[in-house]
């Protein structure tokens, strides 16, 4: 009875080879055993094919649910943990960990999953001339470039933590920069307990992840960035009566102002106020001191309003204000105020200009970062816009809009009706908003807001209402790209395994529901890795570009193609009923595929496929992936018999998944 056993062995080069060996005992004709006969086979390169194969599936998918949290996550320090934990959950190695450089250089601990023991209290330098900043950490910092496969025990440059490797027995260590606005701001680290190689594909792979890391994070400065912009310009048109400043605490120093804050302190330029302290503007230390307890209540409390305050202008004259402040919310570390001035020196003016701004104009503020025009109902004609309006919607003055009406900014019949109910419900109710709505300026150009409307009640026969608009075109690209980065895969623009799973998902269902047969073809490149090694990665990925056009062109527009990564395609084929239809497309890819491809050096190079077919309805079949699986397993079964078959697919049937 031969036995089979597999085990390593050392070439005379010191190369360690994989062999399984088949062990036959020949006996005599007395029936004793006479002599053994071994064959043995190098499995080595077997056996990497497998692992590589099983670890580019993990990684795909470990970039589809990243891609997930970075389209949920909310939270810096939420989106940098579910990396570090689902990169340990789909990856072999022990550890994940994200630091990033405090003041004096000294990395800090973001988040980590694993065996975290190994980097609580660890002490790493930006600094080349330290010890501790000489290790891949640091390196990747100052080059701003990735550090891959590093062996622990053998570099030299890991010295200062040699006993703490020793005692959580790390092997091998990656590390990649994270970047953030386009600047490194942290660094990645994966390392094993293995001697696991990180070889070109997996490198890529891992710079992948680390681009997605820092998209995400530009993602969620950009959502910030949104609320401080809508909060801001909320606060604005809440309590804007006249005069506007933000001053910052507790140096009580004037940041922002708006025109009217001119005219009021009688200055020429923002020169003049901003950055000032706001002592010099008090008579006395008496109204100074008032002004700074009623600032601490209102930083307090939230708001508050302060009567016949008196101010000294830049002149030396003497004016009194009503004061009333709000608190802006703590957003970046600063406490901050916004301050509204109107001016009640001649009470009786200022009473008439007082009633007339609250009819309209008591939340129009002309240098907001808001866009904001009022307009009459039911005629929907805008009566009223601000400069931020006409800038934003590329007009050069206000007679250009004012008269005319809402459809000169809405022309979408789509978007015009959207509007139409936004209105109705602010009439109804007072107040109401909606977001990425499409406008178009001037020239024509397409853009998306967010906006806002509140009913003012000058006139209940021709109400008006205040339309508050913010730019968001720059937020709902970056979602569309997420949305498609998600999906599609970055090279060839075809879809990526998390489309493919949804597809087939949605395909199986139609397949049940109308009692029809898909097919599934997993392929892949024959001759590719001898591109890529003889011509480099660059070329190979031009490779890649060129056979996805082909097969988009050989194939019906109702086949689904896709890229699992590196050489591997996908295709879906829905309401087949025969082998007929499926050799078809078949020798139609083998067609295009095999046409040779002129790289940009004026080389020639060709490739084959290699193919496995799975149909659907299939009695093995539970899950939507188990159609990969198989589909997987006869392009394997194609592939190992590259030499002796008739044709280069292989199909997977009932029958011989029954052994």
């Amino acid at each position: 009875m031969p036995q089979e056993v597999e085990n390593h062995w050392i070439s005379h080069s010191g190369e360690i080879r994989l062999f399984r060996w088949i062990n036959t005992i020949i006996e005599d004709s007395n029936g004793q055993s006479a002599y053994l006969i071994t064959v043995g086979t190098d499995i080595t390169q077997q056996r990497q094919m497998e692992n590589s194969l099983r670890r580019s599936r993990d990684f795909h998918r470990l970039l589809a649910r990243v891609s997930e949290a970075m389209a949920h996550d909310t939270e810096e320090n939420q989106l940098l943990q579910h990396v570090c934990t689902l990169t340990l959950q789909y990856t072999d190695c022990k550890l994940t960990w994200i630091i990033r450089p405090n003041e004096e250089g000294w990395f800090q601990v973001l988040a980590a999953a694993g065996d975290v023991g190994y980097v609580k209290g660890i002490r790493i330098s930006t600094s080349a001339d330290l010890p501790e900043g000489n290790g891949p950490v640091g390196r990747t910092w100052r080059t701003q470039r990735p550090v891959f496969d590093i062996q622990l025990s053998q570099d030299s440059s890991m010295n200062p933590w040699k006993d703490r490797i020793e005692h959580f027995e790390m092997k091998r260590t990656t590390t990649i920069p994270l970047l953030r606005s386009g600047n490194v701001w942290a660094i990645f680290a994966i390392s094993h307990g293995e001697e696991t190689n990180f070889d070109e594909e997996l490198q890529a792979l891992l710079s992948e992840l680390a681009d997605n890391i820092g998209y995400g994070l530009d993602r969620l400065d950009l959502a910030k960035q949104e609320r401080q912009i809508s909060q801001f310009n909320d606060i604005l048109l809440n309590n804007l009566t006249a005069g506007v400043n933000v001053m910052r605490y507790p140096e009580r120093v004037i940041e922002k102002i708006n025109p009217r804050m001119l005219e009021i302190y009688g200055a020429n330029s923002e020169a003049e106020l901003v950055g000032h302290a706001v002592r010099e503007f008090y008579p006395d230390t008496a109204t100074y001191e008032l002004v700074g307890s009623f600032s601490k209540k209102v930083l307090v409390d939230g708001k508050g309003m302060l009567r016949d305050v008196p101010y000294r202008r830049l002149d030396g004259s003497i004016i009194y204000v009503d004061l009333s402040g709000q608190q802006i919310d703590n957003l970046s570390g600063t406490q901050r105020i916004i301050w509204t001035h109107v001016e009640v020196t001649e009470r009786h003016q200022n009473e008439i200009r007082i009633r007339k701004l609250n009819a309209q104009k008591t939340l129009l503020l002309d240098n907001t970062v808001a866009a904001i025009d009022l307009v009459r109902y039911p005629e929907r004609v805008i009566t009223e816009v601000n400069q931020r309006f006409l800038d934003m919607m590329g007009y050069d003055n206000p007679e250009e809009v004012i008269g005319h009406p809402t459809s000169v900014v809405y022309p979408n019949d789509e978007e015009n009706e959207r509007m139409a109910q936004l209105s109705q419900t602010v009439l109804t109710q007072g107040q109401g908003e909606m977001r990425d709505l499409i406008v178009f300026t001037h020239d024509g150009q397409q853009l998306y807001v967010d906006i806002s409307g509140k009913r003012i009640d000058d006139d209940p026969h021709h109400p008006t209402i205040i339309w508050t608009s913010v730019d968001v075109t720059e937020r709902h690209e970056l979602t569309v790209q997420l949305e498609h980065a998600a999906l599609f895969d970055s090279l060839t623009g075809l879809p990526n395994r998390r489309y493919l799973e949804e597809y087939m998902g949605q395909a199986i269902a139609r397949a049940d529901l109308n009692t029809t047969r898909l097919a599934l073809i997993m392929m892949d490149l024959d001759g590719f890795k001898a591109v890529n090694d003889t011509h480099g990665h660059d070329q190979g990925d031009l490779v890649l570009q060129i056979i996805s056009k082909r097969l988009q062109q050989s194939l019906h527009p109702t086949d689904f193609i896709a890229r699992l990564g590196g050489d591997e395609f996908v295709l879906l084929v829905e309401n087949t009923t025969h082998m007929d239809q499926i050799m078809s497309k078949l020798f139609k890819v083998e067609n295009s595929v095999s046409v040779p491809i002129s790289l940009q050096n004026k080389v020639s190079v060709k490739v084959g496929i290699s193919a496995g077919v799975c149909f659907y309805p299939f009695k093995k079949i539970a899950i939507p992936n188990d159609l990969l699986h198989y589909a997987d397993q006869a392009l394997y079964e194609s592939k190992a018999h590259k030499l002796d078959r008739r044709q280069f697919w292989k199909v997977i049937t009932d029958a011989q998944l029954d052994y």
